[in-house]
């Protein structure tokens, strides 16, 4: 025996606090908080999701060996223990388990998932608690009749079982949005309950509310990431939200000043494009943590014009090397929106999905990687769907699981097929299906049409042929 494996079987061991697992249909999802997925097979499920329960590597191999109907000798267990350790770290104490009992539940779990051609419960969800905004932003994803139910407010006892449901779903990453979520009348109350059961949370706000009681209360929560919507620093920023963008700059340095980690969210408008790199040297000089760009989805047909898909990851392109060369990645820097990189003519083979979880998450996200529960508990795919049109049920009358797994909305996005001659000859339609339902359903009617942003759609159409370049 070496003395690496001699080590193992002395120390104990444990999932990080960063590590979360889950079993899915293929075999298991292994989720390392913002920091990445990682897909895996069924022993490997099934080895991490025991170090829940017990870190016993005897009673491992007992129950493994059960599981699998042969002998799972220890050194196996092991041997994976030692491919493992980026997930796993050292326990103090040994733990154990009901060995029958856990047998059986495993059996069971694996029975369940593999019924199912989808994820076992989404990776991100955002819950909008309070639809009151203090600001009118012409450009706003969220589709206008959830703002007629803007008087809709529930207490935070209400919103309990369903903040319960998404920690036991282990669903890693919650988004509070609004309105301005800081408007919500118990926020501080369901961000201590957040913190207090463990869970990781989001809030992105425009940072115009500023008082020193907000900050006392921001800089508390250890469970808590913060981003700030800033469109410019100029008066573009007041023309396109009605807002003052010094106040948001001051809402920013006052965080700072104080130790609260926050980052900066623009859109990409043609309109404030020209002042993006003034926006990434404000958020580095202040030390945040991220810079984002989105990506403008016209869902509610207002008069601002957007970049296509091709041009958005050629901004976005433009963003990285300045950071890179410039700050030498100072500071993380993402691209947001769905299915963009389907729009690039030149596509690195490595982004092309090829298992299942690449593909889920590379098209559209609702109900596939992702949910949205509104203020009055309506459940959608994405928020931006119309509510009246495209409920998939409500969080107050039936639990989250059983809305994902049984919604007829929800099985509609999930075997969606593009009716679009054109998507339909495309190589990536098998996960892309004709690009963003929503907007395709705003702009003609049809879910299931082609995505009008798309530079490989309009290349098909001009030229008959897809005109990409995989490199």
């Amino acid at each position: 025996m070496n003395n690496k494996l001699k080590e193992i079987i002395t120390l104990l061991f444990q999932l990080k606090n960063d590590v979360i697992v889950r079993r899915e249909f293929w075999g298991g999802l292994i989720i390392v908080i913002n920091k990445g997925e990682f897909e895996i097979n069924d022993f490997t499920t099934d080895l991490l999701l025991l170090f829940e329960l017990t870190n016993d590597i005897s009673q491992q191999a007992v129950i493994l060996s059960a599981l699998y109907q042969q002998d799972i000798a220890q050194d196996i267990i092991t041997d994976a223990i030692s491919e493992l350790d980026n997930f796993l770290r050292p326990a103090k104490h040994k733990y154990h388990c009901l060995t029958d009992l856990t047998i059986n539940k495993f059996k069971k779990e694996k029975e369940e998932v593999k019924k199912i051609d989808f994820l076992s419960a989404p990776v991100n969800v955002s819950l909008y608690p309070g639809m009151v905004c203090n600001l009118k932003c012409k450009f706003c994803f969220v589709s206008q009749e959830k703002w007629d139910d803007k008087k809709v407010v529930y207490p935070m006892n209400q919103w309990i079982p369903v903040l319960n449901e998404i920690k036991k779903l282990k669903i890693p990453y919650l988004t509070i949005l609004g309105g301005e979520p800081l408007l919500y009348p118990d926020i501080w109350n369901m961000l201590d309950y957040l913190d207090a059961i463990g869970q990781k949370t989001h809030i992105t706000t425009n940072g115009s509310i500023l008082s020193t009681s907000i900050i006392d209360h921001l800089k508390k929560y250890h469970n808590l990431t913060l981003k700030v919507s800033l469109q410019s620093l100029d008066d573009r920023h007041k023309e396109l939200t009605y807002g003052s963008w010094e106040k948001t700059v001051n809402f920013v340095k006052n965080c700072r000043e104080v130790g609260i980690d926050c980052g900066i969210h623009t859109l990409a408008l043609p309109k404030t494009i020209d002042g993006i790199y003034q926006l990434v040297d404000f958020a580095v000089k202040e030390g945040l943590y991220e810079f984002s760009m989105g990506a403008f989805a016209n869902i509610n047909q207002v008069e601002i014009k957007g970049f296509s898909l091709k041009e958005n990851r050629e901004i976005s392109s433009k963003v990285k090397k300045y950071i890179k060369e410039k700050y030498n990645d100072a500071i993380n820097y993402r691209l947001e929106g769905c299915q963009i990189w389907t729009g690039d003519q030149q596509l690195q083979k490595s982004n092309i999905p090829k298992s299942p979880y690449e593909i889920l998450k590379s098209g559209c996200s609702a109900a596939q990687t992702r949910l949205e529960i509104m203020n009055d508990g309506t459940m959608l795919g994405c928020a931006l769907f119309d509510k009246n049109k495209f409920s998939a049920g409500n969080v107050f009358e039936s639990s989250i699981k059983n809305i994902w797994l049984n919604s007829s909305v929800f099985k509609i996005l999930r075997s969606g097929k593009t009716k679009d001659i054109f998507c339909n000859s495309c190589k990536f339609e098998y996960f892309c299906h004709g690009g963003c339902p929503a907007l395709n359903y705003v702009t003609t009617g049809d879910m299931w049409s082609g995505d009008t942003r798309c530079q490989i759609r309009d290349n098909l159409i001009k030229h008959g042929k897809e005109d990409v370049t995989i490199v």
